[in-house]
């Protein structure tokens, strides 16, 4: 038990390393002064549409997950789903300890719903694949905007992260394969959800008409901040765009800023989700006392 405390603890601490090397290595490549000239004349009046657009993202992205949940025979209601996948944004962004929010889903739900832990861990890991995948597709359709050139491995890259979803679930998680299209449709659509509530951050940030490099490096940067490498994203986000920012020919600056942008509503849609009791996210009359 205290080794594997230990691996927790030093799991934290070097995620926490990584996450103040990136913002540390991001920052000192901008000019703050612009930085802060940015943030200082941006047009907050979008934050409210993105916030918005993003939280819609985050209901179809618990559909998703409670789909596939119902397809492993795990008993729960679309709104217990949504309260459980709230309360792990709460835990991944806010609480980014031994036991992040993932796995607090599957702690909750064989406490709950006695659903099996290796089943649920399974279930959670795939949907954030899913998440994952979708990603990759997306980038690999911004490709052929951003480089002529190369259009061919763009549409390489989408098809390879659609076969690969496909067969990954095809020889894993059969009981998923009559799900994997509208799960997919789904994955689409929260993606390109998120885009727009992209799109509307970067046109507070003044940089409209809105750069295609900057769309794409908002999928890079949301790739990057899905690896466990780092706490709730932070610095993983920032170096992708830094990083990418000085290929692609646009302002480092305005990167930064929608990050920190990009932060504040991730943290305004994911508060709620932390005063949500654990015996309130299932109905009391189902919970197996």
């Amino acid at each position: 038990m205290a080794t594997k405390k230990h691996k927790q603890v030093a799991g934290l601490i070097l995620k926490l390393a990584l996450s103040i090397l990136g913002i540390v290595w991001a920052y000192s490549r901008i000019n703050i002064q612009q930085l802060s000239d940015i943030l200082y004349q941006s047009q907050y009046h979008w934050l409210a549409p993105a916030l918005i657009f993003y939280v819609l993202s985050k209901i179809i992205s618990s559909f998703r997950l409670t789909t596939f949940f119902h397809q492993t025979g795990v008993k729960i209601s679309q709104i217990e789903g949504m309260r459980l996948y709230w309360v792990g944004m709460f835990y991944n962004l806010f609480l980014p300890g031994g036991i992040g929010g993932d796995a607090y889903k599957v702690v909750l739900l064989n406490k709950y719903r006695k659903a099996k832990w290796k089943s649920t861990t399974g279930i959670v890991l795939y949907d954030r694949l899913t998440g994952l995948l979708a990603l990759v597709m997306i980038c690999g359709l911004f490709i052929p905007i951003l480089f002529p050139h190369i259009w061919v491995i763009g549409i390489f890259i989408s098809l390879f992260a659609l076969l690969s979803g496909f067969l990954f679930t095809y020889f894993f998680f059969k009981k998923l394969m009559q799900t994997f299209v509208r799960a997919t449709i789904l994955s689409i659509l929260l993606q390109s959800i998120q885009i727009g509530a992209a799109w509307m951050l970067f046109m507070a940030l003044h940089s409209y008409p809105v750069d295609a490099g900057y769309l794409f490096l908002f999928l890079v940067s949301s790739v990057v901040s899905v690896l466990p490498i780092s706490i709730g994203g932070i610095g993983a986000r920032e170096f992708a765009f830094v990083w990418g920012a000085s290929y692609l020919n646009v302002s480092s600056e305005i990167c930064v800023a929608f990050a920190l942008l990009f932060f504040l509503i991730t943290a305004c849609a994911s508060l709620p989700g932390g005063f949500v009791r654990e015996k309130n996210i299932f109905h009391e009359s189902d919970i197996d006392e």
